[in-house]
């Protein structure tokens, strides 16, 4: 049992500092490259003579662009810090801990989302969510993604002021991320954003939960999966 500890908690820890170090870049480059690649391809599509027939493309030039040029690079980073992605995933823990706390975190944030949405008055989660065109992209690529900025990344950095400023502030992060992109693309008021990032609010705290009590990345990014699962099969 004691063995086991020591592997959740300190091995896991050193495996994600080693994995910021390999990716030193990292961190600083993901907290530009959303937006930064937003604006880049949006300001390349409007330069291009509008009488082009984009529209009728099979895919979307900005979405294709955004989501998974951003996608690729990231890999690039996490394929430099391989070393430590299995204990960052695991953590340790037995499948079935992993896969109990994914669903324990993905129905609290489920309960959060549909609470502050009754509370806000917003008719649906459409509202306040981010389009994202893909369900591979919805229920895999981004939770991975996001869960390794955010939690493997974001709230590594984060542990030196400790455990609970590190979820609360990579939550917060994460939060103000989605928000902000929503609003360049969608021009929605400033009271739907602000009620869409306190929606998100909960849910995104219960993955940086699990990824700090745990210390398994993969749990978070299960429950993530989980939950954007259960967005598009329960109508909130």
């Amino acid at each position: 049992m004691t063995a086991a500890r020591h592997f959740s908690g300190e091995t896991a820890e050193r495996a994600y500092r080693d994995f910021c170090r390999s990716s030193a870049p990292l961190w600083l480059w993901l907290v530009a490259s959303e937006p930064l690649t937003l604006a880049v391809v949006g300001t390349a599509i409007f330069a291009i003579d509008p009488r082009l027939p984009l529209p009728n493309l099979p895919f979307d030039p900005v979405d294709f662009t955004f989501h998974w040029v951003v996608t690729a690079l990231l890999a690039f980073f996490v394929y430099r810090g391989r070393r430590s992605l299995r204990t960052m995933l695991s953590a340790g823990l037995p499948l079935w801990k992993v896969g109990g706390c994914a669903v324990i975190a993905s129905i609290a944030g489920l309960a959060w989302e549909s609470t502050i949405l009754h509370l806000t008055g917003l008719q649906s989660r459409t509202t306040i969510h981010f389009p994202r065109g893909s369900t591979l992209y919805e229920l895999v690529v981004a939770p991975t993604r996001e869960e390794f900025v955010f939690q493997a990344v974001l709230q590594t950095v984060l542990q030196r002021f400790g455990a609970f400023a590190a979820i609360i502030g990579a939550t917060a992060i994460f939060s103000l991320s989605h928000g902000w992109l929503e609003a360049l693309a969608d021009h929605k008021s400033f009271q739907t954003i602000s009620a869409g990032m306190l929606v998100r609010f909960g849910p995104l705290l219960a993955f940086a939960v699990v990824r700090q009590k745990t210390k398994s990345l993969g749990a978070a990014i299960l429950s993530h999966g989980l939950f954007n699962f259960a967005l598009d099969v329960i109508a909130l």
